[in-house]
């Protein structure tokens, strides 16, 4: 997914061309990363998945509160992860999330987590 079809709704193309920016502004600044295609969700909450040079892989989203203006990183949890990285904003329930992130924020939690070295574990995320 690219581009917005020319028959959506305002609401859905507003969210989709953010969710695409944000994917272009990812893999421009994170060229070692592994940046999957964008995914429809339900209720128009797009989202993608990065699989980045330390080995940490997270889904990028709108934010599920504010879809129209900010973003989510959410990092799931196998048993013997981490269970929160103390720059997460919050963790349980098989996952960390950090949420209400403008876009720079998200590039730059996204540069923490590249830095942690966790081995990567592909098989827990299905990637397209």
């Amino acid at each position: 997914m690219t581009e917005p079809e020319e028959n959506t709704s305002w609401t859905t193309h507003h969210r989709l061309s953010r969710i695409i920016a944000l994917r272009r502004a990812v893999a421009a600044q994170m060229r070692e990363a592994d940046v999957s295609e964008i995914t429809p969700g339900s209720m128009e909450f797009y989202s993608f998945h990065v699989l980045l040079p330390g080995g940490a892989d997270v889904m990028l989203a709108l934010d599920a509160d504010l879809p129209d203006a900010l973003y989510e990183v959410v990092r799931f949890i196998n048993a013997g992860d981490q269970p929160r990285h103390p720059f997460e904003g919050r963790g349980g329930f098989g996952s960390a999330f950090t949420d209400k992130l403008p876009k720079m924020a998200v590039l730059d939690l996204l540069r923490r987590y590249a830095a942690l070295g966790v081995p990567a574990q592909p098989d827990r995320i299905p990637r397209d």
